[in-house]
């Protein structure tokens, strides 16, 4: 199975796994802004697992980065088309785990866009938006966020790992590990 033949490389989402895989499906997103969008389009890749008589589905998503008026409006649209595909492929049966670079981040009360750490915006207005379109993807698709969860609500990365519980089973998490301190370069940067 392969990716959409519509951009010239494929997102660099990827899912490894030690069990199998029961069904595995790609997605583009058709919203896109700057012009690394238009080259690796953003996406989703869902990987499902049949897990103790529970259907697990885990979502690897990659989305629109920038502040421009382009990138925010392609943003809201990629969060529609991600929820649209969620709801698609994962009835309420289904437990769902869904992870990836946001490039936004829950909405920290009482901070100013300054004052996130890292800082993933370029502005107030920025910050607002992004946050209100997180903000949206959780609620649409009832998800809680997993080091929110667990360490409380001050963590201001984009790299997120949301979930909810399914009929069939319910997720609980244990901890939480900030892994992208631990992937920079060979001169101590963050690698995106």
């Amino acid at each position: 199975m392969g990716w959409p033949q519509r951009c010239p490389v494929n997102s660099g989402i990827t899912t490894l796994a030690y069990r199998p895989m029961s069904r595995v499906i790609p997605y583009f997103f058709r919203a896109k802004a700057e012009i690394a969008d238009r080259v690796a389009s953003k996406g989703v890749l869902l990987t499902q697992w049949l897990i103790h008589q529970s259907v697990i589905d885990v979502y690897t998503t990659h989305m629109q980065a920038c502040s421009s008026p382009a990138a925010q409006g392609a943003r809201i649209r990629q969060m529609k088309e991600l929820v649209k595909f969620v709801n698609q492929h994962s009835p309420p049966s289904h437990l769902v785990i869904l992870s990836g670079d946001f490039n936004m981040g829950p909405r920290r009360d009482g901070k100013v866009w300054s004052d996130y750490k890292p800082n993933h915006y370029s502005s107030q207005n920025d910050m607002l938006q992004r946050t209100a379109v997180f903000e949206e993807l959780t609620k649409e698709l009832n998800l809680t966020d997993v080091s929110d969860q667990l360490l409380g609500p001050h963590l201001d990365h984009i790299e997120r790992v949301l979930y909810r519980s399914g009929t069939q089973g319910h997720l609980t998490p244990h901890r939480w590990h900030d892994l992208p301190a631990e992937f920079v370069d060979s001169q101590g940067q963050p690698l995106s």
